[in-house]
């Protein structure tokens, strides 16, 4: 796959010579032709700086960003090529529509300060005006617009600028859910049709993981973990990703004997087996337990040993799905299941903890 962005060592200290609060230090990643790649993390984790550096909006204080072959910025060589020579185009969070324009002249504006033709304009305008779902509106005032109008102009006048790679600082923050869970699809769908390279900065795990071809992980300025979302749900290899993406237990544990392709898994409520494990087992190991990959049978079910038995200590219900909190061995384990069974408090009840969902990661745990 063609390297269409890549990031190396990137640092960014502010004025305090700290990297705190939004700073960045060391951050290394890279994007493929045609990837969705996202920057996920917790607010102040570096994400957005890091977006805005690769825009040039922000002066690095050191590493090398590269996009499409070019190094625009390099620390050690003096590279600083501006915002405006660099290949790129970028949706803000806030639109940053002008309000003083119609629907077309916003869309026409990068075009304009190319000084095309207005005739291949025109053209353009109302490809890119009828790709985002907006052919009939270009006459229509700024102030006239819905939000999800707003956000389809902005990226309709980033992506008329052919620009191989695309920066979107979270543009579907504004929106309400169920506007933001259509405009998620549509943008997907959009970046697939025109073949661009994404970067994508957000704090919201369910976009990640529905957008994205990869997704990095960042906290306090630092790249945590790096991977497909699959990967990322259904193996992390650090504590801070299992414990960031999606719902996870995470308990103290110690490797208790090895198999060919399993590992023998003992934590504080009991022994499991475990099939998914990093290459570089730490010194400080945690296993990951998430709530609804736990199996939940009767308790005369047969045990086929690898099971653990519990009581059903608490019961949340809410309409599709049922949360439990099961008492093994003095600790509580948390449960998910449909509501198709429910099973009620004081229930005697088996667990089967799968292997393949057992996944044991770096870093402390927690009881």
């Amino acid at each position: 796959m063609t390297v269409m962005l890549r990031v190396d060592s990137l640092t960014k200290i502010y004025g305090n010579g700290s990297t705190e609060a939004g700073g960045v230090r060391g951050a290394s990643f890279g994007a493929g032709a045609g990837e969705f790649l996202t920057l996920l993390g917790p607010s102040g984790c570096g994400k957005t700086t890091s977006l805005r550096c690769i825009a040039g909006l922000e002066e690095p204080s050191g590493g090398e960003i590269e996009i499409n072959g070019r190094v625009v910025y390099s620390g050690a060589r003096h590279i600083r090529v501006p915002t405006a020579a660099r290949d790129l185009a970028m949706v803000f969070q806030s639109y940053a529509i002008w309000p003083h324009m119609t629907v077309y002249e916003n869309v026409a504006f990068p075009l304009e300060a190319r000084r095309l033709g207005n005739a291949e304009i025109r053209r353009r305008v109302e490809s890119v005006l009828a790709m985002v779902g907006l052919s009939g509106m270009a006459d229509r005032p700024a102030p006239f617009l819905s939000g999800g109008q707003q956000q389809r102009v902005a990226l309709a006048r980033a992506v008329i600028k052919d620009a191989p790679v695309l920066l979107l600082d979270e543009p579907l923050s504004n929106l309400d859910a169920k506007l933001r869970e259509e405009m998620r699809a549509e943008l997907r769908d959009l970046q697939r049709r025109i073949g661009t390279t994404a970067v994508y900065v957000t704090h919201d795990q369910e976009e990640a993981l529905a957008l994205s071809d990869r997704i990095v992980i960042m906290h306090a300025g630092s790249v945590v973990e790096t991977g497909t979302p699959r990967q990322l749900y259904f193996a992390p290899r650090t504590s801070f990703a299992a414990r960031f993406i999606g719902q996870a237990d995470l308990w103290p544990c110690r490797i208790a004997g090895r198999g060919e392709d399993v590992i023998t898994v003992e934590a504080p409520w009991g022994v499991v087996h475990s099939r998914c494990f990093p290459d570089d087992l730490g010194a400080a190991l945690s296993l990951m337990i998430r709530p609804e990959h736990v199996e939940i049978a009767p308790a005369t079910a047969p045990d086929g040993g690898a099971s653990l038995t519990g009581t059903v200590a608490r019961v949340t219900f809410s309409g599709r799905l049922a949360e439990y909190e099961i008492e093994v061995g003095g600790a509580l384990i948390r449960a998910q299941g449909t509501t198709a069974r429910l099973w009620e408090p004081g229930s005697k009840v088996r667990l089967r903890l799968p292997p393949d969902r057992c996944v044991i990661v770096n870093g402390g745990g927690e009881a």
